[in-house]
Parts: C-alpha cells; structure tokens; sequence
C-alpha cells in the first residue's frame, strides 16, 4: 500500500517516457493546460468540445486521481462526471463517484486521425501512475479511497444518489 499518490511531475516524466519509448511519426504526445473545475467549469465545452485524447483528473494537491481517454469526444466524457449548475454548493464538483476529489483536468489531445494512439497513452499512464480511482490502483491506494468516502456521503446527500457503501475502497 503506497501512502504517496502520483504527482503532477510523475504524470508530465511519464509522458515523455512514452514519447521517448515509443515515438509516433508526426505526433508528439504533449500534456495541455489545467483546467481549474471551480474557476472554469463553465468553459469545459469550448477547452473540450470536439477534441479526443486522454485527460487526467488531478486533486487539489496537483495528485493524479484518475486517467481515461475519450475517443469520440472528450467534452462528452468530463461532462458526464462533473456538474455545472451555478450552485456554490456543488459547481465543478465530481458529480459521478470516481471523479471524487477533482480539481483540475489536463488532456493530452490526439488528432482525429490517429485516435487510436489515445488508447495506447492511456493503457501506459495507467500502467505507469496507476491512480486511485481507476482499478488499477484500487488495492495500492485504499487509504485514499477510504479518505474520500465522507466527500462521497455529503455528495450523495446533494445529488440524492445512494450512498456509496463501505465496500467503495475494497
């Protein structure tokens, strides 16, 4: 069990890691700006509609929380986790379980032509980072888990969801 989630810094080493073990002709895999949920939340649609790629949902902390990649249409994906009503109670929040905890979102965009590359990315971070709310790091990152599951209940009451059961973190 690792105490030390993946950082900022391990995310942007792993991608010039891929870039420098498996080079594309043409492409160069480059992570883009952060996106700030509470500041931005409003602009997910013109950062992201449109795009594929990978995106990763880093804490407050800048801590890699989650990878995954979107194929078709990464403004799609991010908004299926995350709420955008104008509430100060629940702006830029999480909206769906394993996107607990996040605050910022960064992509690395992959052009139309060769999305497939995104798949291949995102099996590598995950290999590489493996973050605690992917399955990948479930068993290493139960600690982290566990910590979110206040977060998750005050969440459920908002939302009107289920509560997510001690069984969440196992």
């Amino acid at each position: 069990m690792d105490k030390k989630l993946p950082t900022y810094e391990d995310l942007v080493f792993a991608i010039a890691n891929f870039n420098e073990l498996y080079p594309r002709q043409g492409v160069t895999i480059s992570l883009g700006e952060k996106f700030d949920l509470a500041k931005d939340y409003n602009d997910l649609s013109d950062w992201f509609f449109g795009k594929v790629g990978v995106y990763i949902l880093l804490n407050g902390e800048k801590e890699v929380v989650r990878v995954g990649s979107a194929t078709e249409n990464l403004y799609s994906r991010l908004n299926n986790y995350f709420d955008y009503l104008d509430d100060k109670k629940v702006v830029g929040t999480g909206f769906w379980k394993e996107g607990v905890s996040t605050k910022y979102i960064c992509v690395c965009e992959i052009p139309h032509e060769q999305v497939f590359e995104a798949l291949a990315l995102e099996k590598y971070l995950l290999r590489i980072l493996t973050p605690p709310l992917n399955k990948e790091g479930k068993s290493k990152y139960v600690w982290y888990r566990k910590k979110m599951l206040a977060e998750l209940d005050r969440l459920s009451e908002v939302y009107g969801w289920e509560k997510v059961s001690e069984k969440w973190h196992n």
